[in-house]
């Protein structure tokens, strides 16, 4: 039996059961047409936030970019892609399916012996599957809103990622610019006592000791340029560039800022993309289990069938299908298992995200007390300082006297700035997690989306500015 003769055979049949969803549609559900359309990335967004003024707008710029071009995210998206053909390929389970076969006929009768080949041609409409058709495009629809939220929560990451590595940066500058200032304040100190040793009025060992005092700063100094190289490197990979423009060295700022503070914990429960994942994950075991339970049960089809040996025949069948052994029954509990596996992820994100923004606000309010008090104590570590090196030249103080006030003040403005830096990046990352500030994300589409990964620069290492202004 030629091919002409099959499609032949087959457009009526299909012509025919294509029109039993429409008839059929008040008593299953099923539409006329393909169904609802598949809601894209573009829903699953939330509305943006504004960031905050206490975001420095290089930080801003450079979370923007890491969220937007991060490999990481760009696979996250695919995949959420991918979940859109899955719930498309889910809804066309409501359609008839046409099947084909090919019968190699033995003998025992002339038509056998004349035809030894023949064609079967199937055209089957599902009226009720026992849930296992909704409850796959339910599935689909859970995954794909899943998709949605594993973008989001990628980004989360990233841009968490990319607040560490900026604020390392912004320590590691400030740091270098605190110990270059005690080098220059530490080599006028061996000039002074340099002279005074040459006039044989200070012993030698006075000056040996201020030019280990700056040997420790040098070594304090290379270490120093190298945590800043290491920064400025993590944050060139995460934002996807070669150079990046670091602008001003943020300035810390006294006052409280809003959004950080107990209410917070809430707020980040409520917009976690991590929860809403696996949420809508729980959801689609749920649907799971639910097409697990419906292949316990018989299908009811309508069927349409043409061959040369039966002709055309058409009716209702039930079909059961029961799988290898208890394979079936297996599958629903399995199903069963993984909601309450999903569940106790779900508990354990919440403790670990509740955790996390109660650390980074007792991070922000220790760090902001130790700056007060730093600031306090760098300003007397000053005064006594210059007093020190006075009463040395008068004679009431010794050398030693100095070096130890000098190194006091240099610890305490060195204090002042790690509390600084911390209380700023505890702020950013608070903000970041209960979405009061949520950085802009990329386009929806897809084609901009792979152009601009591909034309990415790939980052490389490359020296640092003399410091940031």
């Amino acid at each position: 039996m030629g091919a002409a003769s099959v499609s032949t055979l087959a457009l009526p049949l299909l012509a025919l059961m294509l029109a039993v969803p429409g008839a059929l549609g008040a008593q299953t559900g099923y539409g006329p047409g393909y169904g609802p359309p598949v809601q894209g990335r573009a829903a699953m967004g939330e509305a943006l936030v504004l960031p905050p003024e206490v975001v420095p707008p290089a930080l801003q710029e450079a979370v923007g970019a890491a969220v937007q071009g991060y490999p990481a995210v760009a696979g996250a998206r695919a995949e959420a892609t991918a979940r859109e053909a899955d719930l498309r390929g889910a809804k066309w389970q409501r359609f008839p399916s046409l099947t084909v076969d090919a019968l190699a006929l033995g003998g025992g009768n002339q038509f056998n012996n004349d035809n030894g080949l023949v064609a079967n041609v199937t055209v089957e409409q599902p009226l009720w599957t026992g849930g296992r058709i909704n409850g796959g495009i339910d599935r689909a629809e859970a995954l794909l809103t899943a998709g949605g939220n594993a973008v989001r929560e990628t980004q989360m990451d990233i841009a968490l990622r990319t607040v560490q590595a900026y604020y390392d940066l912004v320590f590691s500058t400030r740091r270098e610019a605190i110990i270059r200032a005690g080098l220059a304040r530490q080599q006028r100190l061996v000039d002074t006592i340099g002279r005074r040793v040459a006039q044989e009025v200070s012993p030698r060992a006075d000056l040996e000791l201020a030019r280990s005092r700056i040997a420790q700063l040098e070594q304090d100094l290379a270490a120093t340029l190298g945590q800043r190289q290491t920064s400025y490197n993590q944050l060139l990979q995460l934002v996807g560039r070669a150079q990046f423009d670091l602008g001003p060295v943020p300035v810390w700022r006294a006052r409280k800022v809003a959004g950080v503070d107990e209410a917070a914990i809430q707020r980040a429960l409520e917009c976690s993309p991590q929860i809403a994942r696996l949420q809508f994950e729980t959801q689609a075991a749920e649907a799971e289990r639910k097409v697990a339970r419906g292949s316990l049960f018989p299908q009811l089809v309508a069927q349409a069938s043409r061959n040369e040996v039966t002709g055309t025949r058409a009716g209702l069948a039930l079909r059961l299908q029961t799988g290898n052994g208890l394979s079936q029954v297996a599958a629903v509990s399995s199903a069963a298992s993984r909601i309450d596996a999903l569940t106790f992820q779900r508990l354990e994100a919440e403790r670990d995200l509740g955790n996390a923004v109660q650390q980074d606000l007792v991070i922000e309010g220790a760090a902001r007390s130790r700056a007060e008090a730093g600031s306090r104590a760098a300003e007397a570590s000053d005064l006594v300082t210059a007093s020190y090196e006075r009463q040395f030249l008068a004679g009431r103080r010794t050398w030693p006297d100095v070096m130890n006030a000098v190194r006091e003040a240099l610890a305490a403005e060195l204090s002042v700035a790690e509390a600084e830096t911390s209380a700023m990046a505890a702020t950013a990352r608070i903000l970041l997690r209960s979405c009061a500030w949520a950085p802009a994300m990329a386009g929806d589409d897809e084609r901009a989306m792979k152009a601009a990964v591909a034309a990415m620069p790939a980052p490389e290492a490359r020296p640092l500015p003399e410091a940031m202004p």
